[in-house]
């Protein structure tokens, strides 16, 4: 009897043993399911990537077709070319972001910086961006021969995250003659938690030398500014079309009524613009 009852509860060990034992290589195999892996690395790739801006090419110097996008993989920005991308090709040819959505057929030093020299002038490719570069500088990618100093198209950039992002007028105005013909419209926003100043893609001013964006505590700025009224923000960086500048922190807006284009070597004010609260 003793013998029995041993061997029935030899044989219920090795069931039950058996039983857990499957249960647990069944639990490792549906972890290394391979659909399993296949969803969790889709998972985390839409995760790490995603499209910050994006644009057309158009022409300037030579036909020059195709899309250019500016993407984030793992924290790494990229400028990608689609494969529908063609341009004229010529001698020492580069590839340009530039601070205007327009480039000029001739660029000049300082508007633009150079990412690399062209893989080629078809199909789909890809640059690297240093994490030195603030792309909210940059407004349009470029096919520029360095050569003859000629842009043979170039793509401008549209943000593909700004309904993403926490975007919030403060204050605009439109700009107004005080020396030199002045016009568009400037406007103070407030992205993520950050303050700039933009001028919208009409803005166009008589240029000159040493030509500095002040923010001044009049609404109208006089033709010559006293020390002490003023804030200067940057050196100007186009005297045509659309640009942004940061506005420091520490700088109380409440302070401040207009936004004026000055030149610093004569102490004149082109023009300015009155600001209102939106």
């Amino acid at each position: 009897m003793k013998f029995n009852k041993l061997a029935g509860l030899g044989i219920a060990s090795v069931v039950l043993f058996s039983s857990v034992g499957s249960v647990i290589a069944n639990s490792g195999a549906a972890e290394a399911s391979p659909a399993f892996k296949r969803n969790r690395t889709t998972r985390v790739a839409t995760k790490a990537n995603s499209i910050l801006a994006s644009g057309r090419f158009v022409k300037q110097e030579k036909a020059t077709t195709g899309r250019a996008r500016i993407v984030s993989i793992n924290g790494k920005r990229y400028l990608e070319f689609d494969r529908t991308f063609r341009s004229g090709e010529g001698p020492d040819v580069k590839i340009i972001l530039h601070r205007n959505s327009n480039i000029p057929l001739n660029i000049k030093e300082g508007n633009y910086i150079t990412l690399a020299p062209i893989k080629s002038f078809r199909g789909a490719q890809r640059y690297a961006i240093p994490e030195n570069i603030n792309l909210a500088d940059y407004k349009s990618v470029g096919i520029w021969c360095e050569e003859f100093n000629a842009t043979f198209g170039y793509a401008p950039l549209q943000s593909t995250i700004a309904t993403a992002n926490s975007i919030k007028p403060i204050a605009s105005g439109n700009f107004v003659k005080q020396e030199k013909a002045t016009s568009g419209k400037a406007t103070i926003v407030n992205i993520n938690g950050k303050n700039y100043l933009e001028f919208d893609r009409a803005f166009s001013s008589g240029e000159g030398p040493d030509v500095k964006i002040i923010l001044h505590r009049n609404s109208n700025i006089p033709l010559n500014i006293k020390e002490g009224n003023y804030l200067t923000l940057a050196p100007i960086k186009s005297f045509k079309g659309a640009q942004r500048y940061a506005i420091p922190e520490n700088v109380n807006l409440a302070d401040y009524k207009s936004v004026g284009i000055w030149c610093e070597e004569f102490n004149a004010t082109f023009g300015y613009a009155s600001l209102q609260n939106v």
